[in-house]
């Protein structure tokens, strides 16, 4: 298991499933310089190469904040060659239809809790946050991926 840290919450995870090359997903992509739409400007600035991040086989979203939820990196990595899937929480599915419109070429996966999928031999499920106390991060899902020899577990949590 390899994890790339592309700063705040954005990473990629890479796991090597039993049979099968290596599965990169790269998650809460805020790659680009501007937060809430151009009111925040981030410093320092991003400078980031998609194409030397390839492969990308998935994007994991794990909640709308738009610190984590980015429309111009999805605007970029809808040009990916081959355009990575897109793993939406379930409590994101009523973006699916504004995602397809402006993003005609992604696939879309709806992540349900308690539901395992495989994307390219990688097991994945998701839950949401198990805080027992209300809080702004009520509709985060957290990600797991397993290999069968290993678990990959992402909670997030704003401090």
């Amino acid at each position: 298991m390899k994890i790339l840290s592309l700063g705040h919450s954005s990473y990629i995870l890479e796991m090597e499933p039993p049979e099968g090359e290596p599965v990169r997903i790269l998650a809460d992509p805020w790659l680009s310089d501007y937060l809430i739409g151009d009111l925040m400007g981030r410093f320092p600035r991003v400078r980031l190469d998609l194409q030397a991040l390839e492969p990308i086989h998935a994007i994991y979203l794990s909640h709308s904040h738009t610190d984590h939820l980015d429309p111009y990196s999805l605007l970029e990595l809808e040009k990916l060659d081959p355009c990575p899937i897109f793993l939406l929480p379930q409590s994101l599915e009523y973006l699916v239809p504004l995602l397809q419109e402006y993003l005609p070429k992604i696939e879309i996966t709806l992540l349900r809790q308690g539901e395992e999928i495989d994307v390219h031999g990688l097991k994945l499920g998701a839950m949401f946050n198990p805080e027992l106390r209300a809080t702004n991060e009520d509709d985060v899902m957290i990600l797991i991926a397993e290999t069968g020899g290993e678990v990959f577990i992402l909670s997030l949590i704003h401090i």
